[in-house]
């Protein structure tokens, strides 16, 4: 069949194919088989000449992705740079501004990549932290392979 493939599983992954529950038909009716992934419908409900058995096995799952938001991406990099103390529990009117100007200004660019503004109050002088830059990515990168 000339098709994309959205999910195929071998036979090395044993828990996606463990039986939770089976109905049986008669001794050459089909049966149905339930894993992880969904019911399955085993046999065919014609009788077939075991010399000349052909099968099919065609699945269809769609699954809706909510688009991301400014606070998804502010909850995926929270962690990375957590300042506050943990007695901190509330949110300043300042972050309520800031989450509010990402709201309406983050826009994605050209390679899919989301763009948000910076929450300068005047455009700061930065020093060349490259070093620290190459070591944080260092950091992450063993956190993320490990």
């Amino acid at each position: 069949m000339d098709c994309e493939v959205a999910l195929l599983v071998g036979y090395n992954c044993p828990a996606a194919l463990a039986l939770c529950q089976v109905i049986t038909g008669e001794s050459s009716q089909p049966y149905a088989v339930k894993t992880d992934l969904g019911w399955s419908l085993v046999g065919s409900l014609a009788a077939v000449d075991s010399g000349d058995v052909t099968g099919f096995c065609h699945r269809v799952s769609v699954k809706e992705v909510p688009p991301v938001t400014p606070r998804d991406v502010l909850n995926a990099l929270e962690p990375d740079f957590k300042d506050s103390c943990y007695r901190d529990v509330g949110t300043s009117q300042e972050d309520i501004q800031f989450l509010r100007m990402l709201d309406s200004s983050t826009v994605m660019n050209d390679k899919g990549h989301l763009e948000m503004p910076l929450p300068f109050r005047s455009r700061p002088n930065l020093p060349n932290n490259r070093k620290l830059a190459v070591k944080r990515l260092c950091h992450l990168k063993k956190r993320l392979d490990s």
